[in-house]
């Protein structure tokens, strides 16, 4: 029997912690999550949102076991251990540093990277995107292919990049380190060149330092999208924000307006977990 594509709020749903006195007053936004298992053996995908420090931290976390990302005949093997790990903690680390939103992220990924429980289970690892918005600005830090995309109206304003082997600045940053890329993955195993976790490869190949960007946010920016890499592997950024453009007017369920985005990738053959989690910046 063919396994249901559909395990919403089952799998990958992280509980919304109760928000700190001082911050009750803070208006969460509306969202909208869809999260399946879709024709995996496991559930790898997590994700996380809340109000946290004084705005609103989303993150959405890809697992992988790093000798089978990619190779189909090896999905017994479970890579949720540090996706899992980091959907439920990041923000933990997140509260614990200081400075400059930039400097945060960048210390709260190296934090949890470095942490004793990723280190122990270095056989897997995750991509990960965290937006944070407070005072009107959305700060992004991402590694791997879990991406961010703001949109505005039709238009995309706001990107992350995905970390792949073979994208010329990581290509040469693996050669440099005395890695390889070997059939686009990295030492012939690991399909992003930057993950939190795999310590077997080596942390001089796969690295867990985020890349982030941080815009000032306008009334015209309705959608932000979080997503795992079975969504943007079949939907492209533009096609996403036309989507979303072309619904929003007829479809006010969040919910349903993310599960439509993850759908049209089931429509084009992704077999992949896929998550999509939908902020309405308006809210």
């Amino acid at each position: 029997m063919k396994k249901n594509l559909f395990l919403l709020f089952v799998y990958g749903v992280v509980p919304l912690c109760c928000a700190m006195e001082s911050e009750q007053l803070i208006k969460p936004k509306k969202i909208g999550i869809f999260s399946a298992i879709n024709q995996r053996k496991q559930q790898e995908d997590f994700f996380y949102h809340d109000i946290v420090d004084g705005g609103h931290l989303y993150a959405v976390c890809d697992g992988h076991y790093c000798h089978r990302v990619g190779e189909h005949n090896s999905d017994d093997c479970d890579g949720s251990i540090i996706s899992k790990f980091v959907a439920e903690n990041f923000h933990d680390y997140f509260i614990q540093t200081s400075g400059s939103i930039q400097a945060r992220m960048k210390e709260a990924f190296t934090a949890i990277d470095e942490s004793e429980f990723v280190k122990q289970n270095g056989a897997c690892g995750s991509s990960s995107v965290v937006v944070f918005i407070k005072d009107n600005k959305a700060h992004v830090a991402h590694i791997g292919d879990s991406r961010a995309v703001l949109a505005r109206g039709s238009d995309v304003v706001l990107t992350t990049h995905d970390h792949k082997p073979d994208r010329a600045d990581e290509y040469i940053r693996i050669e440099d380190a005395k890695g390889m890329v070997f059939n686009h993955r990295v030492n012939g195993f690991l399909s992003v060149s930057r993950a939190i976790g795999d310590y077997n490869l080596g942390k001089n190949l796969v690295i867990a330092k985020p890349d982030y960007q941080e815009i000032e946010l306008g009334h015209e920016d309705r959608f932000l999208i979080l997503g795992s890499n079975g969504l943007w592997n079949f939907v492209s950024n533009e096609e996403a924000a036309c989507i979303l453009h072309a619904k929003q007017s007829q479809v006010q369920d969040m919910n349903l307006l993310a599960k439509m985005l993850g759908m049209f990738a089931v429509t084009r053959n992704s077999k992949d977990n896929i998550t999509v989690m939908l902020v309405d910046l308006l809210s």
